[in-house]
């Protein structure tokens, strides 16, 4: 899916959004199609409620359509569990990645970049499909946190 368009009103999931359109650059990996296909999940999930104008709803539509494509291929390759252990696993390695950067002391935009992207993938383990019952530990919440302070502060 070629970089889709997102309306004002839907700025609040173009992180998402773009997130998954860099995993789509590696489709021979079956685990980055399945965080992108979550990505996306997320998505339309928190930009429902925000979409009240025809362009906005058109987006959301385009969305829906490239999950639909994915559904069936997603859910035959991968149970719930290894879905959420597949996105924590990534968002903690970008995540660490970072840290260990910001420790190195050569922390920058692109540090921050790493964080705000971990971050992004942590919020998509809120989706009740990925998250199997299980609720955010206090690990993958204090990174959250971090993640924060470490973008306010890199930004």
């Amino acid at each position: 899916m070629p970089s889709l368009a997102i309306p004002p009103s839907l700025k609040s999931i173009k992180p998402h959004i773009r997130r998954a359109e860099e995993l789509d650059g590696d489709n021979s990996n079956p685990k980055h199609r399945l965080i992108s296909y979550y990505c996306r999940q997320y998505a339309v999930e928190k930009g429902l409620p925000a979409a009240t104008d025809k362009e906005s709803k058109g987006t959301l539509i385009k969305i829906m359509d490239a999950l639909e494509s994915e559904r069936e291929i997603i859910g035959k390759s991968f149970s719930a569990a290894e879905s959420f252990a597949i996105v924590k696993e990534f968002g903690d390695n970008i995540f660490e990645r970072a840290d260990a950067e910001d420790k190195r002391g050569e922390g920058g935009k692109g540090t921050a970049q790493m964080f705000s992207a971990s971050s992004n993938f942590y919020e998509v383990l809120e989706l009740e499909q990925v998250r199997v019952r299980q609720t955010k530990t206090l690990h993958t919440h204090r990174r959250y946190l971090i993640y924060l302070w470490e973008y306010r502060r890199l930004h």
